[in-house]
This record gives C-alpha cells, structure tokens and sequence, in this order.
C-alpha cells in the first residue's frame, strides 16, 4: 500500500516493518472526518461562532502529526531494513527523521501542535517563546476568512512591545495538502461559493451563482446535487466521476483507478466501468418512467438505440439546450 505518493513510500503487508498498522486507519479516518466536519461549517451560512472549533483545530494538529510521524517511520525503518527490535537502537535517528519529515509537509500545523494543542505553551514556556506568544495561546484564535475558510492564526496578539507567533493555517487546506500525497482517494466536498466565501455575487433570476476565485477548488452551479448523507458519513468515499453542462457543452472528469466484485469475481478496469455505466443507465430508466410515465423498455431502447449510434460512429456532436430544474 502507498503512503505517500510524492516519496514514494510504501508498506508492505507481506513483510512490514511493523507488526501493527492499525494506528494509520484511525488517524487517518480521524482527520477525513475532522476536514469534513470543519467543510460543512464552512459551507454553513448560518453558522456564527466559531469558538467551540478551537478543539476540532487540536484534535487535527496532534492527530495529523502523528499520522505523519508513523508514515516517516515506516520510511525508515523501509530504508534501513528495521524491525521493531531495531527501534529501541535507533531512537535518535527515528526521532529526527520523523520530525523532519512531519516539518516538511505540514510546518504550521506542527508548531500550533507543539505551542497550543498538545498542551498550551503558557504551561511549558521554553526559553523561546516571547510573553506575547505564551499569553495568546490559551486565547481564541479561530476565524473565518473570505476566499480562504475557517482558519487559526489570522489574527495575533501583542503585548509589551512583543506580537505572538502563532502560525496561521487553514485545517481544510492542510487536509487536502495531506490527502493528495498521502491518500488521494479521499476528497472533501468544495467550498461553496457564498456571502462568506470568496467572490460572490447575487445571481441574477434564472442564472447560474458565478464560479468562485479558484475554480479548482470552488464550484457552485445551478442544479448541484446534494452529496449523499452515506458519503459524508464514510471516510473512505471517493468520488470517481462528475458530469457538468456549461457553454452549451458536456465537461466531464473522472477516477479509472478502481475496480469491483461481481458474485465475487474481480472485475478489470474496463469491466468495472461497464458496469458502473450499465447500472447508471437502468437509474435513468427509473427515474425517467417515474418522471414522464413512459414504459420502460420504451426508455430502455431510446437509451439503447443512441448509445449504440454514438459508439458506432466514435464521437458525438453534443449540444446543452435545456435545463430542467428538478
């Protein structure tokens, strides 16, 4: 299995250097739900006080380092063909190693983990720490900005001539720096594009909401489906395929990295997708005769007779004319 993408570091489960993995699953489920919890406040208009995310903001920091932390190991351990007899030998090298990695992907997250979650630096000052930074930590620090979301570390604190140091993160970006390493399967709902968030305008009647400034994180149309309360509740959901109508045309973007059972045989790529496809299409014979009352092996040879027209001729002339809302 990858664990990290960019370094390419993997365990393997036939031979691991650890006898127990089972810490990465937790952590890692742990941090997708944290992201998704702190994604639906985002995409809340309602929602006012941010003060009680304080806690959610520490659960992720210690959570997220530790994640990291067991990753780096397992790459060690892999690079110098260790064992868990080996570790007690080698405490200096795996201390350094995982804490370098760790600073390598997430430095804010770690050192808001190290000054503030894992215990607040006003009850273990170091040498280190101005007055201002010891002070600030056991203040609020969570804040909502425009384009950006729920974040910490936006706004300091000084005093006696000193301004804290608290870095500034945002704990939805930083999952979503972790997840397309480390687990790229995993994604989070966009950040909607409202009076909060980003660029907004108020559609004029009949109109799509205008894109927000990053359209590669940020999308909000007319006609968006709701995400289903199954997909939300599961860590591990992947989106594998989304479908939208815009300038008159069909844009599409899809995931072929997954495959399936069928009375329990595996499935190739190409057969997974057939049937994904093939039972996408019987939902449309449903919803459709539910929807205008045609028979359905009416429906059915419609859908047939164009599938196999377009697969025939290798292409297809598709132009977007009509929305209807639902």
């Amino acid at each position: 299995m990858v664990l990290d993408n960019i370094r390419n570091i993997k365990i393997d489960f036939k031979n691991p250097p650890l006898k127990n993995f089972q810490a990465y699953y937790s952590l890692r489920g742990g941090i997708s739900m944290i992201a998704r919890n702190i994604r639906a406040c985002e995409n809340d208009l309602k929602l006012q006080d941010t003060t009680p995310m304080s806690v959610m903001f520490h659960w992720f920091s210690i959570s997220a380092v530790n994640l990291l932390r067991l990753i780096g190991l397992v790459e060690i351990m892999n690079r110098e063909s260790w064992t868990s007899s080996d570790i007690l030998n080698h405490s200096k090298e795996i201390r350094a190693h995982c804490k370098n990695y760790v600073e390598s992907i997430i430095p804010e997250v770690l050192e808001y983990r190290n000054k503030v979650a894992a215990h607040f630096s006003i009850t273990d000052p170091r040498p280190e720490d101005n007055v201002a930074s010891l002070e600030f930590s056991i203040m609020p620090q969570v804040s909502w900005m425009k384009g950006q979301g729920i974040l910490v570390g936006h706004s300091q604190w000084g005093t006696k001539g000193e301004k804290s140091e608290i870095p500034q993160w945002c704990l939805t970006e930083e999952f979503e720096k972790i997840a397309l390493r480390c687990f790229p399967e995993v994604r989070l709902p966009p950040l909607l594009d409202t009076p909060k968030n980003g660029n907004y305008r108020a559609p004029a009647p009949d109109q799509p909401y205008k894109k927000a400034s990053s359209a590669k994180k940020r999308h909000f149309t007319r006609g968006r489906r709701e995400i289903p309360v199954e997909v939300l509740e599961d860590w591990s959901a992947v989106e594998i395929m989304s479908i939208w109508l815009a300038h008159g045309k069909r844009y599409s973007t899809s995931d072929l990295g997954w495959t399936c059972t069928e009375h329990g045989k595996e499935l190739d790529e190409q057969e997974s997708w057939g049937l994904l496809l093939a039972e996408q299409a019987l939902m449309m014979i449903d919803a459709l005769h539910q929807r205008k009352g045609y028979p359905k092996s009416l429906i059915k040879a419609q859908l047939m007779e164009k599938f196999n027209e377009v697969f025939e001729r290798g292409d297809s002339h598709f132009e977007f004319s009509r929305y209807f809302e639902n």
